[in-house]
């Protein structure tokens, strides 16, 4: 035999000896880990019966396995079985007498006991081993929060900065603790002083704001403390940004105005803090801040890249304070006075009609942006004014139009088209808007050609070809999870409501439905007034009757409009807009009649009646506001 041959059989001997040896060895370790799995399993589902067993087993085949040590002692614990859990811990305190960790544990096992004298001697001995080691103060302080012992987790740890001489040490956990006590004052200094200790956490630092400044008294002791720190610190501008995100947080954007500007000030930004603010403001629909904030852009700081959008900006603020003017009333003092953009159409004042403002703004837009998307969207806004608020069809369908004929945009593009199709079905020419809409349903963008689709089912709804309309609206309502399949599903289901019932109400309805989209208030007032009398038992009477109180708020027939909401609310046993038809009634004492006392008592009767309806937390919100709660 050769030795190479013998060589290779000693190996292949030995080998097999590996392979009859390893293979108890591999069973034995898949075997203990799904028991180990299934433990947790019971853990997870809070079964710490079923649990205990695995885990005493699996302690008792490896007594130095970590994970089988944690889990025996949780199992012990949550079971209460206290004795079991402290011995635990010393026997494994027998063969680690360094590990302070299992030292802090033992304290919380007789805490938990009832001795608790016996757990702040162990905690006292942790800590004595190393007074100057801030790890040990957060081994002791975590077995007090687990044992709720907050009052004395607070004490731990400003005792560990006084030892330590870390200062800073565990500001988020005190300022956590301070909130959760409704310290809002010291936990705003320790948040503070994470702040100075690395600004860049700003972000995060706000997001820990947040867990408590919508509480009573919060965001008001939230802003002193900052304050004063500004006033300590003029030029810490992380510090001023906070302060100026807690403004608008509490919806204070003038107050947030006046910090951004010294913020860009400071920061040297040539207007681009100011130009940020203006943008959320108008996102968050503060329309006075945002235009004066986009003002000083535009006066101060007219760079070549910024200046359109800051001027179309403006433009928008002003569109939307006059659309609030027309609602409530109040004016736009101290906002159009000594605007001065841009020069050819000379300075805006309040004394101009409102929306002529806006219209001016746009207009210039439009000449001195010429066949730019700044040009489109000031058309797209002309149209929008010229429509809606003036209801002047040929100056909106122009507008519209010269959208498509200024930008290569194909978003631009398509929202002007689908504008073109509400402007001629508002002129009653429904070939040409379907024509419009048809044109759009072709493209490849599924959220216009949607667009597109919708309008095409309303149309056919107008003209009561029902059975066209639900096809269409079939087709928008499987992505239940968009705005549009919302509005496909709620026209869907009125018509398959009433179709089968009572057909010719439908269609009398739809025919006054369309006259309200034509803007002939009176004529459609008229037209419901007569279904809610020709057809009194239709499902369709409470809309009905839900559309002559709107349409008579439009009229300013308040009375005739509270009449009709009264009588869905409290004659209407049956109807599903009873709870809105009761907070409509609220709304009209508040903004229309002005009754503050009325309203709050109308609005309290949301909360009383309908106290699980989605209006019930508007309706609470509207009650502290006029109470003046939130001051």
């Amino acid at each position: 035999m050769s030795k190479q041959s013998h060589f290779t059989r000693q190996h292949l001997i030995l080998l097999v000896c590996v392979f009859v040896f390893a293979l108890p060895l591999k069973a034995q370790q898949g075997d203990a880990l799904a028991r180990f799995r299934l433990a947790q399993s019971y853990e997870q589902e809070g079964s710490w019966e079923r649990a205990l067993p695995v885990y005493e087993s699996l302690y008792q085949s490896d007594p130095n396995n970590i994970l089988y040590f944690d889990g025996l002692r949780r199992s012990y614990t949550q079971l209460k079985q206290y004795d079991k859990a402290k011995k635990l811990v010393r026997d494994r305190l027998l063969r680690l007498p360094n590990d302070q960790q299992l030292l802090s544990i033992l304290g919380s096992l007789h805490y938990l006991s009832g001795e608790e004298v016996q757990a702040d001697s162990l905690w006292r001995l942790v800590i004595q081993s190393d007074p100057k080691n801030i790890g040990l103060y957060r081994l002791v302080a975590q077995q007090m929060l687990e044992n709720r012992l907050f009052d004395r987790a607070i004490q731990l740890y400003l005792r560990a900065r006084a030892e330590t001489g870390q200062e800073r040490a565990f500001a988020e956990e005190l300022s956590w603790l301070y909130g959760s006590f409704q310290q809002y004052a010291l936990a705003t200094k320790e948040l503070i002083a994470m702040l100075r200790a690395n600004p860049a956490q700003l972000v995060s630092i706000q997001s820990r704001f947040a867990a408590f400044i919508s509480r009573e008294g919060g965001a008001r002791e939230a802003i002193a403390v900052v304050k004063e720190e500004v006033q300590r610190s003029p030029r810490d501008i992380p510090l001023r940004m906070l302060l100026a995100w807690l403004h608008m947080e509490q919806k204070d954007y003038d107050a947030a105005l006046a910090e951004y500007r010294i913020i860009d000030s400071q920061r040297n930004a040539a207007g681009q803090d100011l130009f940020s603010f203006a943008q959320r403001a108008l996102q968050e629909k503060a329309y006075r801040a945002a235009a004066a904030a986009f003002r000083e852009v535009v006066n101060e700081y007219p760079t070549k890249e910024r200046l359109p959008f800051a001027r179309y900006g403006f433009a928008r603020a002003i569109e939307e304070l006059s659309a609030e003017r027309d609602s409530t009333g109040a004016g736009v003092s101290g906002i159009l006075s000594s605007v001065e953009i841009p020069e050819n159409i000379g300075r805006i004042s309040e004394t101009r009609p409102s929306f002529q403002a806006a219209l001016a703004l746009y207009d210039a837009l439009v000449r001195e942006y010429p066949r730019t998307d700044f040009a489109a969207q000031a058309y797209l806004r002309i149209g929008f004014i010229r429509r809606n608020r003036f209801f002047d069809l040929d100056g909106a369908l122009e507008a519209f139009e010269q959208v498509r004929r200024s930008t290569p945009s194909p978003h631009l593009v398509f929202d002007a088209t689908l504008q073109i199709g509400e402007v001629l079905t508002a002129k009653n020419d429904l070939p040409g808007a379907r024509r419009e809409y048809e044109a759009l349903a072709t493209i490849t963008m599924t959220e216009l050609r949607d667009r597109a689709l919708l309008k095409l089912a309303e149309l056919d709804y107008f003209e009561a070809k029902f059975d066209s309309s639900l096809a269409k609206l079939q087709t928008l309502a499987t992505n239940v999870a968009t705005d549009l399949a919302n509005d496909a599903l709620q026209l869907q289901y009125f018509i398959q409501e009433n179709k089968s019932t009572f057909p010719a109400a439908l269609k009398a309805f739809a025919e006054a439905d369309l006259l309200v989209r034509q803007n002939k208030h009176s004529e459609a007032l008229q037209r419901f007034k007569e279904i809610i009398q020709l057809y009194p038992l239709a499902l369709l009477v409470d809309d009905a009757v839900m559309r002559t109180g709107e349409l008579s708020l439009k009229l300013k027939k308040v009375d005739e409009a509270l009449a009709a909401f009264k009588k869905v609310a409290q004659e209407m046993p049956t109807s599903i807009y009873r709870d809105f038809a009761q907070f409509r009634i609220a709304e009209v004492y508040e903004n229309v009649l002005m009754d503050k006392q009325k309203a709050i008592e109308t609005y309290e009767l949301v909360l009383s009646h309908y106290p699980n309806s989605m209006y019930a937390q508007e309706a609470r919100k509207r009650v502290r506001l006029l109470r003046g709660d939130n001051l």
